[in-house]
């Protein structure tokens, strides 16, 4: 199970219809990921495959998620859950489009390291 501590990060998803790609973010997250990180996803009414795609990653357990499903709302309400729901020390938004590069929690990491001292 996961810590019950607050979470340095947490990483923000708004998401419709976009398994596949939402796919692409999540493996770019936890092949590389250094720090006590959350997922806060909010489903907007996808109807492709994104309640069974997170739902797995959910049952992996490696990384913590909150998931939401929401009626699809638009992009704004479904961001405003998700940061609504974070519990992180930090949080970054990603759309489900989008995937870490190499080395980007490193970075992040650094400028956190940054902002604390």
């Amino acid at each position: 199970m996961f810590d019950t501590k607050q979470p340095l990060l947490s990483i923000c998803i708004p998401t419709y219809n976009r398994a596949k790609m939402l796919n692409d973010l999540f493996q770019s997250i936890v092949t590389q990921i250094q720090f006590d990180v959350e997922l806060v996803i909010v489903n907007d009414g996808s109807f492709d495959e994104t309640m069974t795609t997170i739902n797995n990653w959910i049952n992996n357990q490696r990384i913590k998620i909150k998931y939401y499903y929401q009626e699809h709302s638009g992009r704004g309400l479904a961001l405003r859950k998700a940061l609504l729901n974070a519990d992180g020390e930090y949080s970054i938004i990603m759309d489900d489009d989008d995937y870490f590069t190499d080395g980007a929690f490193g970075l992040i990491n650094e400028s956190i390291q940054k902002l604390r001292s």
